[in-house]
Formats: C-alpha cells, sequence, structure tokens
C-alpha cells in the first residue's frame, strides 16, 4: 500500500493483494477448490477540503475464501466482488470529535446460503448445515458515525447503518438477500467522568429494525428491537478499578439469530456483572 500526495490537498492511496488459496480433503486428498495469484487491487483519492473537512473515494476487489459447504461436501467457491466507496470525514473541537459520512455499494457473487431443501444431519456430506452459493448480490447503503470527547470528561460514540442487499441476477433477482439482517442498526455508548470523584458513569444502546427468515411454507421473524446497558465505574487506585455492568436493562425476550427454522437462538436476558481489575 503506497500514499503518494498529488497536491498540497489531494493524495493517491492505491496497493494491491495477490492471494492463493487452496482446499483440500484430508480424508481422500482431493482439492475442491484451489486459487492461485488472484490479483485484488485498491485504490484511493482524500481530498482536503479545509483543515476540518476532507473527502474520499475508494474502490477495491474482493476476494475472501469460504469454509461452508455444499450437499456433494465441496467447500464453496471464494466470494468473489467489487467495493465502492465515498464519503467525508471531519475532525471538530480541535481534533477531540470525529464524525464520517459514507456511502457505499458492493457487488458479491459467491456469498453463502443456508440450502433449506437439506435437513441439519452429521452425515451429510457437507457434514450438517449445507449451504449454496449465492448468484450476485448487490448491497447499498449509508454509514454516519461520531465518537469524541464531547465536553471535557464526556466521551461519546454513535452510530448508524443502513443497507439494502438484493440478488442481482439469477432466479432470484430483484428478491432481498439475507433478510435475517437488519437493514437499520443503530448504536450509541457514552461515559462520563463525574467531576471531582473516582467515578464514571455510562450507557449504551443497540436499536436493529425488523428481520426474518422464511421458505414457502414457514416464516420467522423479530420485531425491531431496543437492547439498553450500564456502567458504573470506581477507580480504586491507579492500579484497580471496579465496574458494575448490567446489561439488557430492560429484560427484553428476543431471537438472537435466525439461522434456519429449526435454530434460531434467543438472546441473553437481563445481567448483571462485577469486575474487578487489577494491573500489576
Amino acid at each position: 500500500m503506497g500514499r503518494f500526495s498529488l497536491t498540497d490537498s489531494l493524495k493517491l492511496i492505491a496497493g494491491t493483494r495477490i492471494s492463493s488459496y487452496e482446499d483440500k480433503d484430508v480424508d481422500t486428498g482431493t482439492t475442491t477448490v484451489k486459487e492461485s495469484g488472484v490479483v485484488s487491487p485498491y485504490a484511493g483519492l482524500i481530498y482536503d477540503i479545509n483543515d476540518v473537512h476532507s473527502a474520499y473515494i475508494s474502490y477495491s476487489d474482493i476476494f475472501n475464501p469460504q469454509s461452508n459447504k455444499s450437499l456433494d461436501g465441496n467447500t464453496l467457491k471464494p466470494v468473489v466482488g467489487s467495493n465502492y466507496e465515498t464519503g467525508i470525514k471531519s475532525e471538530f473541537l480541535g481534533g477531540q470529535l470525529n464524525t464520517s459520512v459514507a456511502v457505499f455499494r458492493l457487488e458479491q457473487t459467491n456469498l453463502a446460503r443456508l440450502d433449506e431443501s437439506v435437513p441439519n444431519d452429521p452425515s451429510n456430506a457437507c457434514g450438517g448445515r449445507c449451504y449454496t452459493a449465492s448468484d450476485k448480490v448487490t448491497s447499498q447503503g449509508v454509514q454516519l458515525s461520531a465518537n469524541g470527547e464531547i465536553q471535557p470528561g464526556w466521551n461519546l460514540a454513535a452510530g448508524y447503518t443502513y443497507v439494502n442487499s438484493e440478488y442481482a441476477s439469477g432466479a432470484s433477482k430483484g428478491e432481498r438477500y439475507a433478510t435475517e439482517l437488519p437493514q437499520h442498526t443503530v448504536q450509541l455508548a457514552t461515559n462520563y467522568q463525574l467531576p471531582n470523584t473516582d467515578w464514571s458513569v455510562g450507557g449504551n444502546l443497540q436499536h436493529y429494525s425488523k428481520i426474518y427468515k422464511e421458505e414457502a411454507d414457514w416464516k420467522i421473524s423479530r420485531d425491531a428491537l431496543t437492547l439498553v446497558g450500564l456502567t458504573a465505574k470506581y477507580q480504586i487506585n491507579s492500579n484497580a478499578d471496579l465496574t458494575l455492568v448490567v446489561n439488557n436493562l430492560f429484560d427484553e425476550t428476543y431471537r438472537a439469530s435466525m439461522y434456519s427454522r429449526n435454530y434460531t437462538p434467543f438472546g441473553d436476558p437481563r445481567e448483571f456483572s462485577v469486575n474487578l481489575k487489577y494491573r500489576f
């Protein structure tokens, strides 16, 4: 990866990754997937608008080997595609508060998709749950973030992500991909050092839009979900601190994920913990 100054305000970042990958069955010695010398370039431009704002645009190739197997026991081919992103990054309060706004588009082929037509059975050639490689999928979205010290002793980290993924080819063209993942995600965390004390308090919030998973004869869904947590920390001395944590403050009952019709585990209930840390 190299960084080059084209002008005082314009920078070029460019590089490449060369990948070789082989998947071999340890029992038979058969090679199921082999890729050699795959070149994955990256390039980006950064323009300093002023001392506060910088705009950027970037492109990168995608090449990600997979471990999931299909019904015949062969490993799925690597995920390949392209990633495009542009946005603005800013620094406020003398660099103490950083923000970013980005829009992105990913085009990916061979993403693993659970094969619902095959029951989960350890005797399957795939070892249990089998997968198929998806046709081309496009994902477009927006990311917003802000983090830093907004007031003396008060730190904040906030983020919002929207992503819409659809099949761009094949029999499912136009349908949403990965409905078990939320399209909207909000994350917020804050911490405040109480003045003239050894105590700090904080909280966090995660919000996820509705998700679901369905096939022809069944559907499982989870409504929009908000989880809240609280923390309190006491600095005993320079080497030791005590932290009190509450997760899932309102004791929400929810499905943490949706892998298949028969496997949709629930998330953790309200949980309290006390942690004592000592640094030698």
